[in-house]
């Protein structure tokens, strides 16, 4: 071997790993965000997905670790045109919040704030510090940058704000945001701005999604409404979008129910991420990886997220449903039977739908009482 013959430089790793530490929550006690980076630096587009910030549903961390995977492997094989951000578990905090036996991951045990609610809006100092301009690229930094800024600068009272402000700080960096989630008892749905319909509906057909709900709720800004305001709110500075997409926009996805955690869905839905993500070139197309597209899904209902019909509660009682999850139901349809186990009448209040529609969600528990939001259908 010729001594003066140097060894060949060691190959990148295919993926960044960096870890953001979190305000203190207690004495003695500490959480971390872990962030998982794919792709080169400056790839686009850029995407950010994000997993289990209500700590309780658990099919997209599942789905997550899926991904960590598959993106490793693509990043090897020098497949990533864009960039991916992917946090498998977005809420350390709520993990560790156990009572009797059970996780309660979706508000905080200190201040019983919902830990997918009040993300900073930073829209009005932006406007404030960034001016319009031709050159989309740009403009687009200077939004960010300006964002970036803000964010940092919000003020963080405790550990679950420093969270908040955490995620959001990395999520305003993407071309596009999925929060993975889960319902209660529910077939795949998506929320999302509507912005790039085009594209939300690939992606909704990829993964099975039986219904697609289009524009921001007005319930405290939640994640993805968070974002989609922000970058509605800044479209007038940047003239000229420098990619396909019309602006930055973020989806919710719910991934069935809180039961359905299998290794099954999770490699099934991961390689409907993988396959939507190859179609926005994140990643080389699957006929240039040798490998088949998969197969694609009926098309979803789509509908505007305020004409949702959400179906309550008016008495105490059981609830027997007489409708499946995907059964689409007519007007004045008999959804389920209240029963009463206390009352000597033959049959239970009947709870039935107004306007109809496809039943894609209902209430994990079986046990309703008066106001209780029992099913939704599209």
């Amino acid at each position: 071997m010729n001594a003066d013959k140097k060894p060949p430089a060691p190959s990148p790793d295919p993926y960044l790993q960096r870890e953001i530490a979190l305000a203190p929550t207690f004495l003695g006690t500490t959480h971390k965000v872990q962030v998982y980076s794919y792709g080169p630096n400056d790839g686009a587009p850029r995407i950010y997905i994000q997993a289990g910030l209500h700590a309780g549903e658990h099919p997209g961390i599942l789905v997550a670790n899926q991904l960590k995977k598959r993106l490793s492997s693509l990043a090897e094989e020098g497949a990533l045109l864009g960039r991916v951000d992917l946090v498998p578990v977005a809420n350390p905090i709520g993990l560790g919040q156990i009572l009797n036996g059970e996780i309660n991951g979706r508000f905080d045990f200190v201040h019983r704030r919902n830990f997918n609610r009040q993300f900073p809006d930073v829209s009005a100092a932006v406007l404030k510090s960034v001016a319009k301009a031709k050159n989309g690229l740009a403009a687009l930094e200077a939004v960010r940058h300006s964002a970036a800024t803000a964010i940092n600068a919000w003020p963080t009272s405790d550990h679950i704000d420093s969270l908040k402000r955490t995620l959001f700080r990395i999520a305003i960096e993407a071309d596009i945001t999925l929060d993975l989630h889960c319902d209660g008892e529910s077939s795949v749905h998506v929320y999302t701005g509507g912005v790039n319909i085009e594209w939300c509906r690939l992606f909704a057909n990829r993964i099975g999604a039986e219904v697609i709900a289009t524009g921001n709720s007005d319930d405290g800004l939640a994640f993805d409404d968070a974002l989609n305001k922000f970058w509605a709110d800044v479209a007038g500075l940047i003239a000229n979008p420098p990619s396909s997409l019309k602006q930055p926009e973020a989806m919710t996805v719910e991934l069935r129910g809180r039961a359905d955690v299998s290794p099954t869905h999770a490699r099934n839905d991961a390689d409907a991420i993988i396959n939507a993500l190859m179609a926005l070139n994140v990643i080389k197309a699957a006929d240039e990886l040798g490998q088949s597209s998969v197969t694609t899904n009926p098309p979803p209902v789509e509908i505007a997220a305020k004409d949702i019909e959400v179906i309550h509660a008016k008495s105490p009682g059981i609830l027997s449903y007489r409708v499946d999850l995907g059964q689409r139901c007519k007007p004045g349809q008999i959804i389920a039977e209240l029963v009463d186990p206390y009352s000597s009448a033959k049959e239970g209040e009947l709870i039935r739908c107004t306007r109809g529609g496809m039943l894609f969600s209902r209430h994990i528990s079986k046990l309703a009482f008066p106001g209780m939001e029992v099913c939704k259908l599209a």
